[in-house]
């Protein structure tokens, strides 16, 4: 089973030069990366809203989310579960897919500080790729996603955690290439 949290996240386009620099950063200021293959199916929800159903390995991870902005930082509440095979293909077969997404590259994790409390941050380089219903299929590039897991979060951790996220693409330039549009969007 997995938990309800908010997390607090940003992505930005980076360039392959980008991605080779960053790479041989963080691997110096966090160890060594671990690679990484995540396959999504979005849904669209009698209510209208999207679920997504991740293949991670051997992991199948169904997810609701609730997003809103505050700027250019996602803050999400998720709802997460995990579900079995056949748990999985019912729920493919019964909802109506709307996007096909893969992301494929390279994950750091870490915990990061706020006082007395430690929060997972999750950093990741990705080359991002999907087909939007009906659409031709679209390679959208390398992109640096990070993001912090927070449960229980209130509005003190939550400007806490968006002015982090925003910092650290500062520390590495990136602040203005902060991408405010979803991944679906792009791929619309």
């Amino acid at each position: 089973m997995k938990e309800k949290h908010k997390e607090i996240e940003a992505k930005a386009h980076i360039t392959p030069f980008e991605k080779d620099s960053l790479i041989q950063k963080f691997n110096k200021m966090y160890g060594t990366y671990k690679s990484e293959i995540k396959k999504d199916t979005y849904f669209e929800d009698e209510d209208g809203t999207h679920s997504r159903i991740r293949e991670e390995g051997d992991e199948y991870i169904y997810t609701k989310k609730r997003q809103s902005m505050k700027g250019s930082i996602e803050v999400n509440d998720e709802d997460e579960k995990i579900l079995s095979e056949s748990q999985k293909d019912v729920y493919i077969q019964s909802h109506r897919i709307l996007l096909f997404k893969s992301k494929q590259g390279y994950i750091w994790t870490t915990a990061i500080q706020n006082g007395t409390e430690s929060y997972q941050m999750n950093i990741e380089i990705v080359k991002v790729e999907g087909q939007y219903k009906d659409k031709a299929h679209r390679d959208l590039g390398w992109f640096l996603e990070v993001e912090l897991l927070i449960p229980n979060a209130d509005t003190t951790t939550i400007e806490w955690g968006t002015n982090t996220i925003n910092a650290f693409f500062k520390d590495y330039a990136l602040d203005l290439k902060i991408e405010k549009r979803k991944y679906m969007e792009m791929l619309k």
